[in-house]
């Protein structure tokens, strides 16, 4: 294939994943049920808005568990990869004090990010852009830090994806990782939360997801498979909707979504696809 096609199927993917989640677009904040818990929409904390932002297995505890992994202290500048609605992000800055840049392919993602992090007041230290993983806008050598929650399942190219992240990394620089990958179980059933079919999901084994970061020019610090946790976070929210059914005014959930975060459990659970939490040191 000539680079020119590379390129147009390249832009192909990454409009198709626009595409794909223009469907978590739609479950924007719902400002009505904030002000029924008592709280001023304009006047936030990034926990108020972790029902609503933490787009990922584990939600809020998965996300605290990445930002122990990745060890950002104040003054530091960090790269969130796919940053989705931001919700991390916020929780990053607000844990550590560091300064964090965000960015994904899906602008209304962008601009929903932005919205809360004014609703959070944290405007000075946490910003959002759209950008593509493969291609940077960023100098060499930029960041001290940098990280990718549930969002490599999307890239095909992952050298390109991994290469530009060791580019915009300081040396010695710290980048962590926590995302879905294949596992050693069946063929994985779709549709699921980053894919309705398997043509536009990018799952690597944890050997190859490993070896591909590596030759980007990374040391491998440390890696866990945390698939357990995931499947008790989904007991634990099964418990947690029969002990308090969702108020009267809480938005209905939609069945679409319904249906990828049933299919995602399931193959959690046959092995189909795992959750990686890894660590690395740029070289």
């Amino acid at each position: 294939m000539t680079a020119t096609g590379v390129q147009d199927n390249s832009e192909h993917r990454e409009t198709q994943v626009r595409a794909h989640y223009g469907l978590f677009e739609r479950a924007r904040l719902a400002v009505g049920e904030l002000s029924a818990r008592g709280l001023d929409p304009e006047r936030l904390t990034p926990k108020d808005l972790a029902p609503y932002d933490q787009m990922h297995t584990c939600g809020p505890h998965g996300t605290e568990l990445t930002i122990a992994a990745l060890g950002a202290k104040a003054g530091e500048r960090v790269l969130d990869v796919g940053s989705g609605l931001g919700g991390p992000a916020r929780m990053l800055n607000a844990a550590c004090g560091c300064t964090v840049t965000g960015i994904d392919l899906t602008p209304g993602f962008v601009a929903m990010a932005q919205d809360f992090t004014r609703r959070t007041g944290q405007t000075d230290n946490v910003g959002f852009q759209i950008a593509s993983a493969t291609a940077l806008p960023f100098d060499d050598a930029t960041f001290d830090r940098a990280w990718h929650i549930h969002m490599s399942m999307n890239v095909a190219d992952k050298p390109a994806m991994y290469g530009e992240i060791a580019r915009v990394l300081k040396p010695g620089g710290t980048f962590v990782l926590y995302d879905p990958i294949r596992g050693p179980g069946p063929e994985p059933e779709y549709p699921v939360p980053w894919a309705m079919t398997p043509e536009t999901s990018f799952l690597l084994t944890a050997d190859a997801m490993l070896a591909t970061i590596s030759s980007a020019g990374f040391e491998i610090v440390r890696h866990d498979d945390v698939s357990a946790d995931g499947l008790r976070w989904f007991e634990d929210m099964d418990r947690a909707r029969a002990a308090q059914p969702p108020p009267p005014n809480a938005a209905p959930v939609d069945p679409r979504m319904a249906a990828l975060t049933l299919n995602h459990r399931k193959n959690l659970r046959t092995g189909a696809i795992a959750l990686l939490r890894a660590t690395f040191s740029r070289r």
